[in-house]
């Protein structure tokens, strides 16, 4: 992409804009948390949101976006295909490649956390996604929020009810020990 590796490192140029961004124009964080990160703002904390935009940015590598975008172009899982967008190339055979094989997923316990209002990763692309792993899916749950409400909701008993219990389970501490009371 234009000899661009990383889009919004975290660097001299790009962490000065977004603090001016989510501190003097408050109003334009709220607008990128509502259009782009999450539909349900009243489930996440807006002073972890704060928080959460002051380590923006965090960078994203180009070729995960470029990726991103063609698994949406084509409607379909599937590697990498270098050529994807070659002007010279008819047709969509340089757009296919092999599917990404979700199936072969079978030793590794696997738990989905959705959220139901991620416009990014929604529920629907879960469900499909476990259908494809299948039986190493050892546990689903739909949660109330957006893309972000992961690190920042309100409600964040998902993670301490469900995914600590899982991981106690299938990868415990070397004395079996978690807790969150010191």
């Amino acid at each position: 992409m234009m000899g661009y590796w990383e889009l919004f490192p975290y660097d001299w140029k790009y962490a000065p804009m977004w603090r001016v961004y989510c501190t003097v124009y408050e109003a334009m964080c709220e607008m990128i948390e509502y259009n782009f990160i999450s539909h349900d703002p009243l489930a996440d904390d807006q002073d972890r949101f704060k928080v959460y935009m002051d380590h923006e940015p965090n960078g994203t590598s180009a070729q995960s976006l470029l990726l991103f975008a063609q698994n949406m172009r084509m409607d379909r899982f599937q590697k990498w295909a270098p050529n994807f967008n070659c002007p010279l190339c008819i047709g969509d055979a340089h757009r296919t490649t092999d599917l990404i094989p979700l199936g072969n997923i079978t030793k590794v316990p696997v738990a989905l956390v959705v959220a139901k209002d991620d416009t990014v990763a929604t529920t629907t692309d879960a469900q499909w996604t476990m259908q494809q792993i299948g039986a190493a899916v050892i546990s689903y749950q739909e949660i109330k929020g957006g893309h972000v409400t992961y690190i920042i909701g309100k409600d964040m008993s998902y993670f301490t009810d469900n995914v600590m219990g899982l991981l106690a389970k299938y990868n415990p501490t070397p004395l079996n020990y978690v807790s969150f009371e010191q």
